[in-house]
């Protein structure tokens, strides 16, 4: 049965990682969705996060960030660097990617084109597998690494109260040059309901090729400055619910909880997700948060 439990989480688990990023409070800074996303915040903004999927359950996946990106001051170049570190199973995914933006203002409006270059390392260690037969030869003393390069594309659109951008994962082909790995479209937009209270849906919409499309939403209630509560669904028939705190202008701690809420409930249940930015602001008016 641990040996069924564990290759069921490695299949699923790649399946994840064709999504380039399976975090839930992107809502609050998108770099590692769309590397376009870069310099959006106007000043150095720095983000970890963690999240632990399906606690209780052994092998199951947990994943590791760090991003960090600023706006040069020729306010038209973003430069970020994303680290995402995915564990399940005995499979470990560790991403690196330096983010290069290249912004164009329309008016009131910012477009722009993004692209992250790095390299993926994907391991699996048979050897960590509770095996029946200790002495298996099929999987005595079995490794596989991988290193392979990573590149994602992206473009976005940012107005005075709306965001939108698409993306392409992992454009670069190994086994399957033919073929396009994933599509990745994003928009936030943002109700100013009166001085105090301000109200961003967002959408997210992932696709991987042979599989079916899955989408998320949530909507977020800022109370001023400082704290927000939200709460989202996904297609997988997943819910959650999330909030954030501003503890002071730069530094945010956010906390998100998940559980199936489909016939997997009882499986599948207890996802916890914690994230914690820093915000170097350039000078003493840019507004904090960013809402977009």
């Amino acid at each position: 049965m641990k040996l069924l439990l564990t290759l069921s989480l490695l299949v699923c688990g790649k399946l994840l990682a064709q999504h380039n990023d399976f975090q839930s409070l992107y809502m609050y800074d998108a770099l590692t969705i769309n590397p376009a996303y870069a310099g959006n915040k106007e000043a150095l903004a720095l983000n970890v996060n963690y999240r632990d999927q399906w606690k209780g359950i052994k092998g199951a996946p947990k994943t590791f960030s760090f991003s960090g990106h600023l706006l040069t001051r020729s306010k038209n170049m973003g430069l970020g660097l994303t680290l995402i570190n995915d564990q399940f199973g005995i499979q470990n995914n560790l991403k690196i990617n330096a983010v290069y933006a290249y912004r164009i203002r329309i008016k009131t409006s910012i477009l722009s084109f993004g692209a992250a270059a790095g390299i993926r390392n994907e391991s699996v260690d048979y050897n960590a597998l509770n095996l029946v037969d200790a002495d298996d030869i099929t999987f005595l003393n079995q490794s596989r690494r991988s290193i392979l390069p990573d590149v994602s594309l992206g473009t976005m659109l940012k107005c005075k109260s709306l965001l939108v951008g698409v993306s392409l994962p992992n454009i670069v082909r190994i086994k399957t040059k033919n073929e396009l790995q994933a599509f990745n479209g994003y928009a936030a937009y943002l109700v100013t309901i009166n001085s105090t209270f301000k109200l961003k849906p967002t959408v997210l919409l992932k696709y991987v090729v042979r599989s079916p499309l899955s989408y998320e939403g949530n909507l977020t209630l800022y109370y001023k400055q400082l704290f927000s509560v939200g709460l989202g669904a996904k297609s997988n028939k997943s819910g959650n619910i999330y909030a954030q705190l501003h503890l002071n202008r730069q530094l945010g701690i956010a906390y998100l909880y998940e559980r199936n809420l489909g016939s997997q409930g009882q499986l599948w249940r207890n996802t916890h997700e914690v994230m914690i930015n820093y915000t170097f602001d350039y000078k003493t008016n840019v507004q904090s948060p960013r809402y977009l």
